[in-house]
């Protein structure tokens, strides 16, 4: 369980450490020592935890606010930014991984759409994929090949979270 006291218009976090409260010094052990209920007597604050992500979310932040007596943990969700560089060698992972409808692989679906540009913007762009040291997000070939492909937003987004997770 964790737990925090008022402090300063809001709360602090207790984690172990000595804290005073209404004059008078605690060590950090009462928290694994004590009951909830002998912590709530002096005035230390079980905190209930914040709720999980919706689907597709992150968690961005989290305040503490007292609600009906309790204090509770109020996460803020969000979608978690795009990096604006992600190592080449993950997409080419995430590529090789990723199911693409008509092709083995998201890996075939680009190379497919390469191939079928002019001369010599195929080679240049294919020149790109397999050499580049970084995959701009916001490049312009990145947004072209997304266009060529018929990538929704939310896929590229897939794409460029599971390449950045990858080792």
């Amino acid at each position: 369980m964790k737990y925090a006291i008022p402090a300063d218009g809001g709360f602090q976090r207790l984690y172990g450490q000595p804290f005073a409260l209404d004059g008078v010094q605690y060590p950090g052990n009462v928290i694994d020592l004590w009951s909830a209920e002998d912590l709530a007597a002096i005035g230390v604050l079980a905190i209930t935890p914040a709720a999980a992500p919706p689907e597709g979310e992150s968690l961005m932040s989290i305040e503490l606010e007292l609600v009906d007596g309790q204090l509770v943990e109020v996460g803020v969700y969000g979608q978690r930014p795009l990096p604006p560089e992600v190592p080449m060698h993950k997409i080419l992972k995430a590529a090789l991984i990723t199911p693409w409808a008509g092709h083995a692989n998201l890996d075939a679906a680009i190379r497919v759409a390469f191939a079928s540009l002019p001369h010599p913007q195929n080679v240049l762009a294919l020149a790109e994929y397999e050499r580049a040291p970084n995959f701009v997000t916001a490049g312009v070939t990145t947004q072209n090949t997304k266009a060529a492909l018929g990538m929704t937003d939310q896929q590229f987004r897939d794409l460029v979270l599971l390449a950045d997770s990858m080792a």
